[in-house]
């Protein structure tokens, strides 16, 4: 839906900013490598402009067909945006914590299409595009104050899911036992643990984990497979 929302014309180009290191961020830039998979598949150019990643992402991505271009400024710095890389961009989608707001504005006043992917609402006030928010707990309230934005894309259905792992999907779904649960980054605030815990106290069901894509517990699509049946 995100992908087919962007309404690309075949060859277009779109540019992906992100970041990250062993500590954090890896999620965001496996669930941006996820997204550019999506745009070349239908006919899009993709690069993406980070500050930091790790090597073993850094190859991923140029293995799935997307340009990785270095940027010296972090996240949070104010002049970022003349850092970026020129070109004639049909979307620059943000996927981060530390974006300025600053970043934002400077580029949709010019009228350049920017699309900022937020989890939490830290981005709630961003003047851009598009907002997605791909999270159970996203609500049309987190926005309301948004004067600026007109698109928002809020709730489960717009989660960035890896093909392989789509795959994966079970037939007979509602005949299972059980609980799935996996974090696609570092997981550095250990949820995966948190969530698993309060889940173990409200029902019986077997619980699965699975860690991140840089922890020591890395996990394949087809061993996500057999962990999910």
């Amino acid at each position: 839906p995100i992908h087919a929302s962007l309404q690309l014309v075949n060859g277009e180009h779109v540019l992906l900013v992100c970041d990250a290191d062993r500590a954090r961020g890896s999620g965001h830039v496996m669930r941006m490598i996820t997204l550019g998979t999506a745009l070349i598949d239908l006919g899009a150019t993709v690069s993406m402009s980070a500050h930091a990643i790790p090597s073993s992402l850094g190859e991923l991505a140029v293995a799935r067909s997307i340009n990785v271009i270095p940027r010296k400024s972090p996240q949070d710095d104010r002049n970022l945006v003349s850092d970026l890389p020129v070109g004639k961009w049909q979307a620059i989608v943000f996927d981060g914590y530390d974006f300025a707001p600053l970043t934002f504005s400077e580029l949709h006043s010019s009228g350049q299409h920017v699309v900022v992917i937020d989890d939490n609402g830290d981005h709630s006030a961003a003047d851009c595009s598009m907002i997605v928010n791909p999270n159970l707990h996203a609500s049309e309230d987190m926005y309301a104050a948004n004067k600026t934005c007109h698109r928002f894309l809020l709730g489960a259905k717009f989660a960035i899911i890896r093909k392989d792992i789509k795959h994966q999907r079970l037939l007979h779904f509602e005949q299972r036992d059980g609980i799935f649960l996996g974090l696609g980054g570092t997981d550095p605030l250990d949820l995966s643990t948190r969530i698993s815990e309060a889940l173990a106290g409200r029902c019986s069901s077997v619980i699965r984990r699975s860690k991140g894509v840089l922890n020591s517990a890395i996990t394949s699509s087809s061993e996500m497979g057999s962990l999910m049946a």
